[in-house]
Formats: structure tokens, sequence, C-alpha cells
């Protein structure tokens, strides 16, 4: 997609992938992430307490022992990820999309940055995430907040790479954009 006339303007671009980043969530076995939610560790917490060697035990370990993790790198000595789990309603974190946030309000002015979506969050599917992670940051701002812009799809998208040359294309459209 490309960026938006009057992007002249623009001092700060921040492109966004929400999965990892305004969320936390733990590598299982072939299948999709375990999301650390606040009712999942419950329930897995629960689960332990009873003793549970089901089907899905795996999981329940995995995803306690994340929750239990310390985070390290800057953040509390005791702060361990339990912390940040997502809200039961979405995949989000409240404590780091507060973080995203305070990055919108130090890089400037609305129209002096401008958030661009490169998470799958962008794709069709997930419309109604994404228009719930917008009503979020709304309320986080205490103003009406919607995406700036999407990056492009691929046709596959699986590695870092492809997201960085999605990012890539989109930079290269902003620089021989017309003004």
């Amino acid at each position: 997609m490309a960026p938006s006339p009057g992007s002249a303007q623009i001092l700060t671009i921040i492109f966004l992938d929400v999965d990892g980043v305004l969320n936390i969530g733990a590598k299982d076995s072939g299948s999709a992430p375990l999301m650390l939610g606040a009712r999942d560790v419950a329930m897995a917490l629960k689960l332990q307490e009873q003793g549970f060697t089901g089907r899905g035990s795996d999981s329940v370990r995995r995803l306690l022992a994340v929750s239990r993790s310390l985070v390290g790198h800057g953040e509390e000595e005791t702060r361990t990820y339990r912390s940040f789990a997502n809200r039961t309603d979405v995949d989000v974190s409240t404590i780091l999309s507060s973080r995203l946030v305070a990055l919108i309000q130090a890089a400037g002015q609305t129209g002096q940055v401008s958030v661009v979506l490169t998470s799958s969050w962008r794709k069709p599917q997930y419309r109604i995430r994404r228009l719930a992670l917008e009503q979020i940051l709304s309320q986080q701002l205490q103003r009406a907040f919607t995406f700036d812009d999407v990056t492009h799809m691929l046709d596959r998208e699986k590695l870092a790479g492809d997201r960085l040359k999605v990012i890539g294309d989109y930079l290269q459209q902003l620089r021989f954009a017309p003004e």
C-alpha cells in the first residue's frame, strides 16, 4: 500500500508487528503458539493443582513455565512474564500496549508520526482483532486511533526476512512517492 498524500510532513514511522511485541506466547510443538492469557494461566494452574496428566498436559507445563520465567532485560528483578499476560478479550498485553502508546506519544504530535501495521493482524481474517487493538490504543491515548497504513502482503510470509522485505518495499514507495 502506498503512503498517503501529505506523508512529507511525517517525521517518524513506527512499524508494528503485534505477535511477540504486544502479546506473549510460547511455542507449542508444531501448533500455533500458546498465548499467555490471564484466563489461560488461571486454567493451567487449576489443571496443575488437580494433577492433570491427560492430552495437553505438556502445553499446561509449558504455559506455566513461561508465566513463571523472569523477564530480565532491564525489567524489575522479580517481574515474570505472567505480569504481561494478554487481556481476556484480545491477545494484547495491557502493559505492552501502554508502552507502544508511550512510544507514539514520544514520537510527536498526530500528523508527525505514522503507525504502520506490519503484523499478520493486517490480514482480512484478523479485522476484528485489529479493530479491538485500535480501540485499546484509543483508550490508552485518550483520543481516536486507527492505523495510518498497512504494509502489503506477500503470497507467503513465514520468515522475519519476509516482514523486512515488505517494510523495505513500503519505505521504497515512500521515498519515491510524489509530493
